[in-house]
């Protein structure tokens, strides 16, 4: 999942919210598994982790398998740090992310289906027990990625601790946009 992807989705989630079974949605946590499939007969790729995210604009993607991973997002800045490789990559979505125009667009496709366009991107957010359960969406390359999410706990405490980043000394920098 690319930084516009972490992105759109948190806006998706949090605009999806007004109107819909996450009315007043503030806080979002949950364990997640991502599978990206590729071109037909390529083998799928699986991660696992958890997601904290806050309707301030604040959310961390811990992924865990198939390596560490860490994606900081905070106020239209995102930090992915890959301790295996000691590289923080930096990155800005300004305009990539759109609040309102998600919000415009966002559809309510059937009882527990929700479809946004965000960059010429349909992403489908299927509820279970009126919350988050399966985003999908497919990326600029064709591949497409579906997130469960289990565990979902809605407006519940998050430390806010959990959201600060510090860049490692020795760390490489890389920055894009």
């Amino acid at each position: 999942m690319n930084l516009h992807k972490y992105v759109a989705f948190l806006v998706l989630l949090f605009s999806l919210s007004f109107g819909s079974p996450l009315t007043n949605i503030k806080t979002f946590k949950a364990n997640f598994t991502q599978e990206i499939k590729g071109e037909v007969g390529a083998k799928s790729i699986f991660y696992q982790g958890s997601l904290e995210a806050t309707s301030d604009n604040l959310a961390l993607w811990n992924y865990t398998l198939p390596f560490k991973k860490q994606v900081y997002i905070e106020h239209g800045k995102a930090y992915i740090y890959e301790p295996m490789l000691n590289q923080v990559t930096i990155g800005s979505f300004d305009s990539q992310a759109d609040f309102l125009g998600v919000l415009k667009n966002a559809k309510k496709i059937d009882e527990d289906t929700y479809e946004a366009t965000i960059n010429k991107h349909v992403y489908t957010l299927k509820l279970k027990d009126s919350k988050p359960y399966i985003l999908s969406y497919k990326d600029d390359l064709g591949n497409e990625a579906i997130i469960v999410f289990k565990n979902v706990e809605i407006n519940k405490d998050l430390k806010a601790t959990d959201f600060d980043f510090h860049i490692p000394e020795d760390a490489e920098i890389v920055h894009i946009n």
